[in-house]
């Protein structure tokens, strides 16, 4: 949020749960690329995150084959990645054309053609990789895994909505967080936040307070992507802005809005 605005992390215990985090059975765990590594995320990353805090890793945590987490069995990875990563490829290209011609912080009726269910879908992934084993003890998460794993479902999940902006740099992941005014004493609670050029993706309840955060950062709310059809492409046109992330915490960005 704004400078005016204090962040309390809730980052849950480095415990290697063997815990698949999309269909919540018990097994081997596989590297999740976050985002899919055909999405230009093969490459050495640097990640602020609390863990790279807590580990007194000043500059970041390092990342030599591009950002993921131990988060997937191995059948999820396999048929999500099938199911949804090539259409969220084609979205992460057409985004780093976008970024490339933008001048300014603003970008205005960007087009794109993509499958929006395919490319919500697997941004969706990128949360549930950030997620504890035990948030399927919560019914938003579990109907979005439901979703998730049934690539033909339409409609939005209970009580979620993402929304997006862009950006040049600065890589960021964090889980469940609130984040609290200092000035008005309002919270406003964030699933995650999944920030690696060219997008960042912000993941909430779907509150009133989650109103507030569209009028002062000016996001697009993607929510609506989850109605379409698995293989109904769609002309659209975004405005957003670009920012850039500020610290470990979400909704944090440099001057307090955007770069």
């Amino acid at each position: 949020m704004s400078s005016d605005s204090a962040a309390v992390v809730f980052h849950h215990d480095k415990d290697v749960a063997s815990r698949c985090r999309l269909c919540d059975t018990e097994g081997r765990l596989t590297f999740e690329h976050t985002p899919p590594r055909r999405c230009f995320n093969g490459h050495g990353v640097t990640l602020s995150s609390l863990e790279s805090e807590v580990r007194g890793l000043r500059r970041g945590e390092q990342f030599q084959r591009g950002l993921g987490r131990l988060a997937l069995c191995e059948k999820c990875n396999r048929k999500t990645a099938v199911w949804y990563g090539d259409a969220f490829a084609s979205w992460t290209q057409q985004g780093f054309e976008v970024l490339s011609r933008a001048k300014g912080i603003w970008i205005e009726s960007a087009a794109f053609l993509i499958k929006p269910s395919r490319v919500i879908k697997q941004a969706s992934l990128l949360m549930i990789a950030q997620s504890h084993p035990q948030m399927h003890r919560n019914n938003w998460y579990r109907d979005l895994c439901t979703k998730l794993l049934s690539p033909t479902a339409s409609g939005r999940p209970h009580d979620f909505r993402v929304l997006l902006y862009m950006l040049r740099s600065r890589a960021r992941m964090s889980g469940m967080a609130g984040s609290i005014s200092t000035r008005t004493g309002n919270s406003t609670v964030v699933y995650a936040e999944v920030a690696l050029p060219p997008f960042g993706y912000c993941f909430m309840p779907d509150e009133t307070a989650t109103e507030a955060l569209v009028t002062e950062f000016r996001m697009a709310d993607i929510t609506r992507f989850f109605d379409f059809g698995l293989d109904q492409a769609s002309n659209e046109f975004l405005n957003f802005p670009i920012l850039t992330p500020d610290g470990i915490a979400p909704l944090h960005y440099r001057d307090g809005t955007s770069q």
